[in-house]
């Protein structure tokens, strides 16, 4: 019966991979130290760099790994190396579970686990860059030209792309958004009343952009279907009678 391998001993693994495939050892120096030091056998010490090496370039790789080792290879991926080197080993890890199940020697639940935890992570980041790059452009077009915002609204989709998260969310206009807070210039386009406070960001008042016709159920992405509300009323709208 082979014996588990051990947290210490994978996480040893992942440093010598992670040398082999950087260039500064060889794959029987790393397996060799691995053996050594680590009480790996020579064909795990292997796997490890082969499969590192796989990970990295978002290739399939052949040789097993456990659940444990992956989910660690992955958030040490992430941390060294970032989101784009966690992607290539999110699919080539998922080629893996393709490749083995598809030899019909048993499923394996538990990495695939792994990897929807991760695809799910990756989803969940590209979600919040994208809204910190919409927000971004909010500002943008609230500083750009009037009437080119304008311009650019006439030749505008009224219908927001879509992208699939772990729900379908709406890709906004940020010119709909600028153009919308200044008509309501920095007052509450129900109550009335001034804005609550102004933002730390920018100085400007703060007001939220609702749509009066949801996006989810096919209002359209345009400055006649959008108000500039304070929180209060903007809650009110969504939850009030």
């Amino acid at each position: 019966m082979s014996r588990k391998i051990t947290k210490d001993q994978y996480a040893a693994a992942f440093a010598v991979a992670v040398d082999f495939y950087q260039g500064r050892t060889t794959l029987t120096a790393g397996s060799n130290y691995l053996c050594e030091t680590h009480s790996l056998n020579m064909a795990s010490a292997r796997d490890y760099m082969y499969d590192f090496k796989c990970m990295m370039n978002g290739q399939v790789f052949h040789r097993a790994m456990s659940a444990d080792a992956v989910d660690y290879f992955f958030f040490e991926i992430e941390r060294q190396f970032g989101l784009d080197a966690l992607r290539n080993a999110v699919q080539a890890t998922s080629l893996h579970i393709t490749y083995f199940e598809g030899l019909r020697r048993g499923k394996l639940n538990k990495l695939r686990g792994v990897v929807e935890k991760y695809q799910q992570h990756l989803e969940i980041t590209r979600y919040a860059d994208l809204e910190k790059t919409f927000q971004q452009q909010v500002v943008d077009s609230l500083q750009a030209n009037p009437e080119a915002r304008r311009q650019r609204l006439k030749a505008a989709s009224t219908k927001p792309k879509q992208m699939q998260v772990t729900s379908t969310v709406f890709i906004r206009n940020p010119d709909v958004v600028a153009e919308t807070l200044i008509r309501a210039n920095g007052v509450c386009e129900n109550c009335k009343q001034p804005a609550p406070f102004l933002k730390k960001s920018d100085g400007l008042p703060y007001l939220e952009v609702h749509h009066k016709t949801r996006l989810a159920d096919g209002g359209d992405d345009t400055v006649e279907n959008t108000l500039a509300l304070c929180p209060n009323c903007h809650r009110r709208f969504h939850f009030g009678l």
